[in-house]
């Protein structure tokens, strides 16, 4: 319904309530989804929850979007189609309509994704896949976005193949310094931080207690991601941990990769600094205090 996308004081794109934009809002709204091929073939066509894309880039005027399957909206709770080349999924509990994000409406609106693909096979990163599309908003055209796997508690469900919704709802899925919590609890993690901060992981004990807790090879794969890409925005960290297991890290976010010539980005991760890389929005203290065991 329009109203649901341009009504000035309830449309998801437009107005304002309560003196905020309404994009801010974390509104979900019923919508119905049909995605066709390049041949123009129907793959899907169903009702879902359709609301905006939950990051920063809300303010641009290219708004990204997500796309949820409830069985409230009279389905059975999945989009049930593989848009992905490199994925054997046959369904997604959701999925986001990413645009250009950080990379500006000018820029190659693909950095993302193509970064992503190249750590599939390369790294232990859960990475999110990605299909070029034109969105149409009720027939009128809206622009170009990537069609995303969304990381939420049924992606790392998917990916590690748990089928249990029971172990699905206690992943713990935390983002940037572990203060913002997707799903689950952070309670564990940030003591895990305190311990690493205030402890000399030289010693045994310290080290092998950090090891049990957290997969560190994931961790050292996504932070060498970093560096080579040069990415300067560590603020969209994303990490996980399924009940019994490891702290883990997804890969997430390039848009600000590979953006220009710059030798910082050690630096950005190995110090607390408030600057345009935004590293003051990640954990440093894991890889502070790991870089100090030889």
């Amino acid at each position: 319904d329009d109203f649901y996308l341009y009504n000035a004081t309830d449309g998801v794109i437009t107005g304002s309530s309560g003196g905020e934009k309404n994009y801010k809002k974390n509104w979900e709204y019923p919508a119905n989804f049909e995605y066709f091929n390049v041949d123009g073939g129907c793959e899907l066509n169903q009702y879902c929850g359709f609301g905006i894309q939950r990051d920063s880039s809300r303010g641009s005027k290219q708004k990204a979007f997500q796309l949820v399957a409830r069985k409230a909206y009279g389905t059975e709770g999945f989009f049930r189609f593989n848009p992905f080349e490199n994925r054997s999924f046959d369904q997604y509990k959701s999925l986001n309509l990413r645009a250009a994000g950080s990379e500006g409406p000018i820029s190659t609106r693909f950095r993302d994704a193509y970064l992503s693909s190249l750590a599939e096979g390369s790294t232990s990163l859960l990475t999110s896949a990605a299909q070029p599309v034109l969105v149409y908003l009720n027939g009128q055209m809206y622009g170009q976005y990537n069609l995303r796997e969304r990381i939420n508690k049924w992606f790392v469900a998917q990916h590690l193949g748990i089928e249990d919704e029971a172990i699905i709802d206690n992943i713990d899925l935390l983002c940037e310094t572990g203060d913002w919590v997707r799903n689950g609890s952070n309670a564990d993690y940030k003591a895990l931080s305190r311990f690493m901060k205030r402890n000399d992981l030289n010693k045994g004990d310290n080290l092998q207690y950090v090891l049990d807790q957290m997969d560190v090879q994931s961790y050292f794969e996504y932070v060498a991601f970093m560096m080579c890409s040069g990415n300067r925005d560590l603020s969209n960290t994303r990490f996980y941990r399924v009940p019994g297991g490891k702290w883990t890290w997804v890969l997430y976010d390039l848009d600000k990769a590979m953006d220009e010539y710059d030798s910082k980005s050690a630096f950005w991760l190995y110090t607390l600094s408030i600057d345009h890389s935004l590293s003051y929005m990640t954990d440093h203290v894991p890889f502070v205090a790991l870089m100090k065991v030889p």
